[in-house]
Protein backbone atom coordinates (compact mmCIF):
# COMPACT_ATOMS: atom_id res chain seq x y z
CA UNK A 1 0.00 0.00 0.00
CA UNK A 2 1.33 3.43 -0.90
CA UNK A 3 0.92 6.55 1.16
CA UNK A 4 -2.15 8.68 0.34
CA UNK A 5 -1.64 10.60 -2.88
CA UNK A 6 -3.18 14.01 -2.79
CA UNK A 7 -3.04 15.94 -6.05
CA UNK A 8 -3.76 14.39 -9.42
CA UNK A 9 -3.98 15.85 -12.95
CA UNK A 10 -7.46 14.95 -14.18
CA UNK A 11 -8.39 15.33 -17.84
CA UNK A 12 -11.85 15.14 -19.36
CA UNK A 13 -12.84 12.84 -22.19
CA UNK A 14 -15.38 15.03 -23.96
CA UNK A 15 -16.62 12.19 -26.14
CA UNK A 16 -17.29 9.79 -23.27
CA UNK A 17 -18.25 12.49 -20.78
CA UNK A 18 -15.86 11.14 -18.18
CA UNK A 19 -12.76 12.43 -16.45
CA UNK A 20 -9.57 10.41 -16.26
CA UNK A 21 -5.98 10.56 -15.08
CA UNK A 22 -3.50 10.45 -17.97
CA UNK A 23 -1.41 7.22 -17.95
CA UNK A 24 1.74 9.22 -18.63
CA UNK A 25 1.43 10.75 -15.17
CA UNK A 26 2.11 7.34 -13.64
CA UNK A 27 4.51 6.07 -16.30
CA UNK A 28 2.24 3.07 -16.71
CA UNK A 29 -1.25 2.02 -17.70
CA UNK A 30 -3.94 3.13 -15.25
CA UNK A 31 -4.99 0.53 -12.68
CA UNK A 32 -8.19 0.22 -10.73
CA UNK A 33 -6.65 2.53 -8.13
CA UNK A 34 -6.21 5.30 -10.65
CA UNK A 35 -9.68 4.83 -12.07
CA UNK A 36 -11.19 5.05 -8.60
CA UNK A 37 -9.44 8.30 -7.82
CA UNK A 38 -10.42 9.76 -11.17
CA UNK A 39 -14.02 8.89 -10.40
CA UNK A 40 -13.80 10.51 -6.97
CA UNK A 41 -12.40 13.70 -8.43
CA UNK A 42 -15.00 13.68 -11.23
CA UNK A 43 -17.82 13.35 -8.73
CA UNK A 44 -16.45 16.26 -6.74
CA UNK A 45 -16.25 18.44 -9.84
CA UNK A 46 -12.48 18.65 -10.16
CA UNK A 47 -10.91 19.58 -13.48
CA UNK A 48 -7.44 20.14 -14.85
CA UNK A 49 -7.31 23.62 -16.35
CA UNK A 50 -4.43 25.27 -14.51
CA UNK A 51 -6.84 26.90 -12.06
CA UNK A 52 -7.95 25.91 -8.59
CA UNK A 53 -11.02 23.70 -8.86
CA UNK A 54 -13.99 23.79 -6.51
CA UNK A 55 -13.39 20.16 -5.50
CA UNK A 56 -12.34 21.04 -1.97
CA UNK A 57 -15.65 22.82 -1.51
CA UNK A 58 -17.79 19.76 -2.14
CA UNK A 59 -15.60 16.86 -1.03
CA UNK A 60 -16.33 15.35 2.35
CA UNK A 61 -12.79 14.70 3.57
CA UNK A 62 -10.01 17.26 3.90
CA UNK A 63 -6.58 17.67 5.41
CA UNK A 64 -5.81 20.80 7.40
CA UNK A 65 -2.72 21.97 9.21
CA UNK A 66 -3.53 22.70 12.84
CA UNK A 67 -1.49 25.00 15.06
CA UNK A 68 -2.10 26.26 18.59
CA UNK A 69 -2.10 30.05 19.03
CA UNK A 70 -3.47 32.25 21.82
CA UNK A 71 -5.54 29.48 23.34
CA UNK A 72 -7.16 28.51 20.04
CA UNK A 73 -6.64 25.85 17.40
CA UNK A 74 -5.92 27.46 14.03
CA UNK A 75 -6.89 25.43 10.95
CA UNK A 76 -5.36 25.99 7.52
CA UNK A 77 -6.78 24.05 4.55
CA UNK A 78 -4.28 21.96 2.59
CA UNK A 79 -6.20 19.62 0.30
CA UNK A 80 -9.01 17.20 -0.23
CA UNK A 81 -8.18 13.60 0.70
CA UNK A 82 -9.64 10.10 0.92
CA UNK A 83 -10.31 8.53 4.31
CA UNK A 84 -11.15 5.03 3.12
CA UNK A 85 -10.01 2.66 0.38
CA UNK A 86 -7.02 0.33 0.69
CA UNK A 87 -5.01 2.19 -1.97
CA UNK A 88 -5.27 5.84 -0.97
CA UNK A 89 -7.30 6.09 2.24
CA UNK A 90 -5.65 7.68 5.24
CA UNK A 91 -7.28 5.39 7.83
CA UNK A 92 -6.17 2.03 6.35
CA UNK A 93 -2.76 3.56 5.57
CA UNK A 94 -2.24 4.64 9.17
CA UNK A 95 -3.56 1.31 10.44
CA UNK A 96 -1.14 -0.62 8.27
CA UNK A 97 1.78 1.36 9.67
CA UNK A 98 1.01 0.16 13.21
CA UNK A 99 -0.10 -3.38 12.36
CA UNK A 100 2.02 -6.36 13.42
CA UNK A 101 3.65 -8.19 10.46
CA UNK A 102 1.70 -11.40 11.16
CA UNK A 103 -1.61 -9.84 12.21
CA UNK A 104 -4.70 -11.92 11.43
CA UNK A 105 -8.39 -11.78 12.26
CA UNK A 106 -9.93 -10.98 14.59
CA UNK A 107 -8.10 -7.68 14.88
CA UNK A 108 -9.19 -5.14 17.49
CA UNK A 109 -7.50 -1.84 16.75
CA UNK A 110 -7.40 1.87 17.50
CA UNK A 111 -5.94 4.75 15.51
CA UNK A 112 -5.42 8.09 17.24
CA UNK A 113 -5.42 10.21 14.11
CA UNK A 114 -3.30 13.21 15.11
CA UNK A 115 -0.78 11.03 16.96
CA UNK A 116 -0.48 8.61 14.05
CA UNK A 117 0.03 11.46 11.58
CA UNK A 118 2.87 12.86 13.71
CA UNK A 119 5.00 9.89 12.72
CA UNK A 120 4.61 10.64 9.01
CA UNK A 121 5.34 13.41 6.53
CA UNK A 122 1.90 14.78 7.45
CA UNK A 123 2.96 15.79 10.96
CA UNK A 124 0.88 18.72 12.19
CA UNK A 125 -2.07 17.71 10.06
CA UNK A 126 -5.59 16.77 11.05
CA UNK A 127 -8.42 15.21 9.06
CA UNK A 128 -11.69 17.12 8.81
CA UNK A 129 -15.07 15.88 7.59
CA UNK A 130 -17.72 18.03 5.95
CA UNK A 131 -20.91 16.12 6.78
CA UNK A 132 -23.09 18.21 4.46
CA UNK A 133 -20.96 18.96 1.39
CA UNK A 134 -23.94 19.25 -0.96
CA UNK A 135 -25.40 22.02 1.20
CA UNK A 136 -22.21 24.08 1.19
CA UNK A 137 -23.99 27.29 0.18
CA UNK A 138 -26.46 27.14 3.04
CA UNK A 139 -24.85 24.97 5.71
CA UNK A 140 -21.39 24.47 7.20
CA UNK A 141 -20.87 21.31 9.27
CA UNK A 142 -17.19 20.55 9.86
CA UNK A 143 -15.96 17.88 12.25
CA UNK A 144 -12.39 16.93 13.19
CA UNK A 145 -11.80 13.17 13.09
CA UNK A 146 -9.84 12.38 16.25
CA UNK A 147 -10.02 8.63 16.87
CA UNK A 148 -11.07 5.48 15.04
CA UNK A 149 -11.61 2.07 16.63
CA UNK A 150 -12.15 -1.00 14.46
CA UNK A 151 -13.00 -4.69 14.71
CA UNK A 152 -11.70 -6.51 11.62
CA UNK A 153 -13.09 -10.01 11.20
CA UNK A 154 -14.88 -12.12 8.61
CA UNK A 155 -13.87 -9.84 5.76
CA UNK A 156 -15.57 -6.79 7.30
CA UNK A 157 -14.57 -3.97 9.62
CA UNK A 158 -17.17 -2.06 11.63
CA UNK A 159 -15.61 1.11 12.99
CA UNK A 160 -16.37 3.61 15.71
CA UNK A 161 -15.25 7.17 15.00
CA UNK A 162 -14.88 9.96 17.53
CA UNK A 163 -15.49 13.43 16.14
CA UNK A 164 -15.11 16.93 17.49
CA UNK A 165 -17.64 19.43 16.17
CA UNK A 166 -15.99 22.56 14.81
CA UNK A 167 -19.01 24.08 13.05
CA UNK A 168 -22.45 22.48 13.29
CA UNK A 169 -25.12 23.83 10.93
CA UNK A 170 -23.31 27.17 10.78
CA UNK A 171 -23.86 29.93 8.26
CA UNK A 172 -21.10 29.43 5.64
CA UNK A 173 -21.10 33.14 4.90
CA UNK A 174 -19.62 33.80 8.33
CA UNK A 175 -16.68 31.37 8.05
CA UNK A 176 -13.59 31.26 5.87
CA UNK A 177 -13.24 27.54 5.15
CA UNK A 178 -9.56 27.96 4.26
CA UNK A 179 -8.47 29.61 7.50
CA UNK A 180 -10.33 29.59 10.80
CA UNK A 181 -9.75 29.34 14.54
CA UNK A 182 -11.66 27.41 17.19
CA UNK A 183 -11.44 27.95 20.95
CA UNK A 184 -11.71 24.89 23.17
CA UNK A 185 -15.05 26.07 24.53
CA UNK A 186 -16.47 26.38 21.02
CA UNK A 187 -16.03 22.71 20.19
CA UNK A 188 -18.92 20.28 20.56
CA UNK A 189 -17.47 16.98 21.75
CA UNK A 190 -17.29 14.08 22.01
CA UNK A 191 -19.44 12.90 19.09
CA UNK A 192 -19.47 9.27 17.93
CA UNK A 193 -20.43 7.54 14.72
CA UNK A 194 -20.60 3.89 13.67
CA UNK A 195 -20.10 2.65 10.11
CA UNK A 196 -18.53 -0.33 8.43
CA UNK A 197 -15.90 -0.94 5.77
CA UNK A 198 -15.69 -3.78 3.26
CA UNK A 199 -12.27 -5.15 4.16
CA UNK A 200 -10.23 -6.84 6.86
CA UNK A 201 -6.68 -8.10 7.57
CA UNK A 202 -4.69 -11.30 7.02
CA UNK A 203 -1.02 -12.10 7.65
CA UNK A 204 -0.18 -8.47 8.38
CA UNK A 205 -1.81 -7.14 5.22
CA UNK A 206 -5.07 -5.44 4.33
CA UNK A 207 -7.61 -7.55 2.49
CA UNK A 208 -10.56 -6.30 0.50
CA UNK A 209 -11.18 -2.75 -0.61
CA UNK A 210 -11.62 -1.04 2.77
CA UNK A 211 -14.33 1.09 1.21
CA UNK A 212 -17.42 2.50 2.89
CA UNK A 213 -20.80 1.40 1.54
CA UNK A 214 -22.90 3.74 -0.61
CA UNK A 215 -25.73 5.65 1.02
CA UNK A 216 -28.65 3.32 1.65
CA UNK A 217 -31.35 2.83 4.31
CA UNK A 218 -30.13 -0.77 4.76
CA UNK A 219 -26.36 -0.30 5.13
CA UNK A 220 -26.17 0.42 8.86
CA UNK A 221 -23.28 -1.19 10.72
CA UNK A 222 -24.27 -4.57 12.16
CA UNK A 223 -22.50 -5.29 15.44
CA UNK A 224 -22.24 -8.97 16.28
CA UNK A 225 -21.59 -9.95 19.93
CA UNK A 226 -17.77 -9.92 19.85
CA UNK A 227 -17.64 -6.58 18.06
CA UNK A 228 -20.32 -5.15 20.33
CA UNK A 229 -18.37 -6.16 23.43
CA UNK A 230 -15.21 -4.49 22.08
CA UNK A 231 -16.96 -1.24 21.20
CA UNK A 232 -18.79 -1.29 24.53
CA UNK A 233 -15.41 -1.37 26.30
CA UNK A 234 -14.19 1.48 24.10
CA UNK A 235 -17.28 3.54 24.86
CA UNK A 236 -16.93 2.78 28.56
CA UNK A 237 -13.36 4.08 28.54
CA UNK A 238 -14.49 7.15 26.61
CA UNK A 239 -17.35 7.81 29.04
CA UNK A 240 -14.89 7.74 31.95
CA UNK A 241 -12.44 9.98 30.11
CA UNK A 242 -15.06 12.58 29.27
CA UNK A 243 -17.00 12.19 32.55
CA UNK A 244 -20.16 11.35 30.63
Amino acid sequence: MTKPLLRWPVLRDSAAGNSYIPPSFFGEKPTGKHTLLATVWRLTGAHHDGQKSDARRIGMYMRYLKTRLDGKDHFSFVEQVCLFGCNEGFIPWLLLKQMAPSQDEAYLWHVSVATALKGTEYSGSVLVIDLKPKQRKSNLSLYELEDVWGYSDGGWTPILARLSGLFIDADPATVNRDEFSIADGERVEPIYEFLYLAGSVADGKLTGGWTAPPASPTNAALLFPDALRYFSRCMGDEAARWHL
